[in-house]
């Protein structure tokens, strides 16, 4: 939006959006490779992605992705 108001072409903004979705897709491409839908577990990681808050991540897109209806109440505390 800054980059809009600050009158930068609209090449140098979709370059910008277009780089910053590269890590985006990637994240969602490895947490759909990574689950199992019959056993609705998440498969084991490669060793390079496995350190740091990557899994944590990829357990969230895989929950947003996979969760059921009825099973959004169940992580709510009362």
């Amino acid at each position: 939006m800054l980059m809009f108001i600050g009158r930068v072409s609209t090449k140098h903004i979709l370059y910008t959006l277009g780089i910053a979705m590269i890590p985006i897709v990637l994240l969602i491409t490895i947490a759909v490779s990574t689950y199992d839908t019959k056993t609705q577990e998440t498969k084991k990681l490669p060793a390079i992605i496995s350190g740091g808050r990557i899994p944590t991540w990829i357990s969230r897109i895989q929950t947003f992705i996979y969760s059921k209806k009825e099973d959004d109440n169940e992580n709510y505390t009362r």
